[in-house]
């Protein structure tokens, strides 16, 4: 295996290592709201940018920028299928559920973090493994499916979900998310769609009531 595939194929453990150790200290460090959100900074910075920088290279990197504005991608009824289930099921359930506490402070802090962290997991979890591994379905598309589902047990760790299944579900749940971006993505062999199905997913989901509310969501 090349030097990028290796790194790929051991990156899951490491970034489930690094950010359950990052999320238990941060919280103490900090506290558990700001402890929270500085873990994810830390999962943002090091493994969503600095991670695919180091695999890719700054040419690899600008490329997967560039795969954004590159003449349209074919999108098959599948995968368009695979990416308009995600928003659907998050505004059916959280977004439906929390809309009567909606405020235009939580608005404006979920949209801000969906966009930073959708478009950094899409770099990671599907960008770069597409890059590296486009004819190989299982590194390209199983493996990091099963690494993103993983990675989300660090931030339940410090905060369990209360959706009924507990953190079971949840990680279940991630799952079944990255299935469906990874599916796009593979047939698509781009995450020029998943991206905006990835943060309007994440906005749905409401994250920025965790930071105004952090006990009762």
């Amino acid at each position: 295996m090349t030097k990028p595939e290796i790194m790929l194929v051991v990156a899951p453990i490491l970034i489930l290592l690094s950010t359950l150790w990052s999320f238990s200290f941060f919280v103490r460090l900090f506290g558990i709201t700001r402890g929270y959100l500085a873990g994810f900074v830390f999962y943002w910075l090091g493994w969503g940018f600095l991670f695919p920088l180091a695999v890719l290279g700054g040419k690899g990197l600008t490329k997967l920028f560039a795969s954004l504005t590159a003449p349209p991608v074919q999108l098959t009824p599948s995968a368009l299928f695979l990416l308009v289930i995600p928003p659907v099921l998050a505004g059916l359930t959280v977004f439906r559920k929390n809309r009567a506490r909606i405020t235009a402070e939580i608005l404006w802090l979920s949209a801000g973090l969906a966009l930073v962290n959708g478009v950094l997991e899409e770099f990671l979890w599907r960008g770069t493994y597409l890059t590296v591994f486009p004819d190989r379905w299982f590194w390209g598309f199983l493996f990091p499916t099963v690494g993103f589902a993983l990675w989300h047990w660090a931030p339940q760790r410090v905060r369990p979900s209360k959706m009924p299944g507990g953190v079971a579900a949840f990680l279940m749940g991630a799952f079944f998310l990255g299935l469906c971006w990874g599916g796009a993505a593979w047939q698509t062999q781009s995450i020029l769609f998943t991206i905006p199905s990835h943060v309007l997913t994440d906005f749905l989901g409401l994250g920025g009531l965790i930071y105004v509310d952090f006990k009762n969501v």
